[in-house]
């Protein structure tokens, strides 16, 4: 005899199993956006923010700008950095670009050589979403950059 709880947990029928991952990639993305509480894009870049520990300062009026980062990687970035006794530690490298604009954004990546590998990879270590190319939007950025790693103000061989 079956019981009512074997009679639940019976298999689905092979029709409804998902044919491939593109289906099921679809299938979620449909559960996400019907579970969102808006669709507004600066409401999910909040939301995102409290959520993960990667978004750290978002100014919105004059001007949009998000700040974005890991931690852990400013962490090896800092390490890199050393004062004027360490003779023996290579340049550090730094590079600071901005797209072409993305829709209605521009994003601006700071980067680094990690020098602590062979070969030294290039990291990104920031990142900047912003809406218009000003300089004090990336004065912004810069001087949240120099507040995050005191060190740069002190170390000998970085290359910006």
């Amino acid at each position: 005899m079956i019981t009512a709880a074997a009679q639940n947990t019976a298999p689905a029928p092979v029709t409804s199993a998902p044919r491939n991952m593109e289906q099921i990639r679809n299938t979620k993305k449909i559960q996400r956006n019907q579970a969102q509480l808006s669709h507004d894009a600066l409401y999910n870049v909040h939301v995102l923010a409290y959520d993960s520990n990667f978004i750290h300062r978002i100014v919105t009026y004059p001007d949009l700008s998000v700040i974005c980062y890991n931690p852990d990687l400013v962490e090896v970035f800092t390490s890199l950095l050393f004062s004027s006794t360490d003779q023996d530690k290579p340049t550090v490298t730094v590079t600071y670009d901005t797209t072409f604009s993305l829709g209605d954004f521009y994003v601006s990546v700071l980067l680094f050589r990690e020098t602590e590998f062979d070969p030294s990879p290039i990291v990104p270590l920031a990142f900047l979403l912003h809406e218009r190319k000003l300089q004090s939007t990336h004065d912004e950025f810069f001087g949240h950059i120099r507040k995050l790693c005191p060190q740069l103000d002190s170390a000998v061989d970085v290359v910006i």
